[in-house]
C-alpha cells in the first residue's frame, strides 16, 4: 500500500523531470503526434505506452528522460514498415536519432534512446538490452492486453483483412507469448489483470460461437 501511495504521489508531481527536460519532452511529443497516423498504433497508443513506461520507470529507478523520449518515438517508423516491410523498431530508432540530433537533444542520451527503441520489439527478446529498453518493451506489450488490447487486435485484423476467427486464433497464440516476454516485476503485475480479462473474453466468445441457437 505504501509503495502504491508513493507511486501515485510521484505521478501527480512533475518533479521526476527537470524543467529543461520537460521542454525537450514537449518537442518530442509534438513531433510524435505529427508523425503517427496509423489506426492501431496511433498517438493514443503512444500516450498509453508513455504512461506505462512512466509507472514502471519510477518503480525501477530508470533514466526517465531516455525512457519517456523512447516511448514517444518508438513507433514513428511504423509507416515505413507498412510501406516497404521494414522492421518498424529499426526504422523508428534511426528516425528518432536523426530527429533528436536536429533539436540538440543531449548527445549521450541519443544513443540510449536509439538502443531502447531498437531493442524493444519482441523479436529481439533474446537480447534484453539495458533497463530502459526492457521497460519500453514491457510498456508496449501491456497495451496489447486488456480491453484496449482486444480493441486494437480486431482493429488491426480488419485493416489487414483478417476475418474474426483468424484474429481470435492469432490473439490466442500471442497472449501467452506476451506474458512470457515481460521483463520487469512491475510490468508483470500490470499485465496480469489485463491478461486474465483477455482469457475471460476468449472463453466468452468461444461459448457464443459454439452455442448458436
Amino acid at each position: 500500500m505504501a509503495e502504491k501511495q508513493k507511486l501515485e504521489e510521484q505521478l501527480l508531481s512533475p518533479d521526476y523531470l527537470e524543467s529543461d527536460e520537460w521542454k525537450l519532452i514537449k518537442n518530442v511529443e509534438d513531433y510524435s503526434k505529427d508523425r503517427l497516423n496509423t489506426v492501431a498504433h496511433g498517438f493514443d497508443h503512444t500516450q498509453r505506452v508513455f504512461q506505462n513506461s512512466l509507472i514502471i520507470g519510477l518503480t525501477e529507478h530508470a533514466d526517465l528522460l531516455t525512457l519517456l523520449t523512447a516511448a514517444l518515438l518508438h513507433d514513428v517508423g511504423r509507416d515505413i514498415e507498412i510501406a516497404i516491410g521494414a522492421d518498424h523498431a529499426d526504422a523508428s530508432a534511426h528516425e528518432a536519432k536523426d530527429f533528436l540530433k536536429s533539436v540538440n537533444f543531449p548527445a549521450p542520451k541519443i544513443k540510449r534512446v536509439f538502443e531502447a527503441i531498437h531493442g524493444h520489439r519482441s523479436s529481439r527478446e533474446g537480447d534484453q538490452g539495458f533497463l530502459e529498453s526492457r521497460i519500453l518493451s514491457d510498456a508496449d506489450k501491456i497495451d496489447s492486453l486488456g480491453a484496449i488490447g482486444i480493441a486494437r487486435v480486431f482493429t488491426f485484423g480488419g485493416k489487414i483483412n483478417r476475418d474474426v476467427q483468424e484474429t481470435i486464433t492469432y490473439f490466442k497464440k500471442r497472449l501467452d507469448k506476451v506474458m512470457e516476454q515481460l521483463h520487469t516485476d512491475r510490468g508483470k503485475r500490470m499485465a496480469e489483470e489485463r491478461y486474465n480479462y483477455c482469457i475471460d473474453y476468449l472463453k466468452r466468445i468461444e461459448n457464443e460461437r459454439t452455442n448458436i441457437k
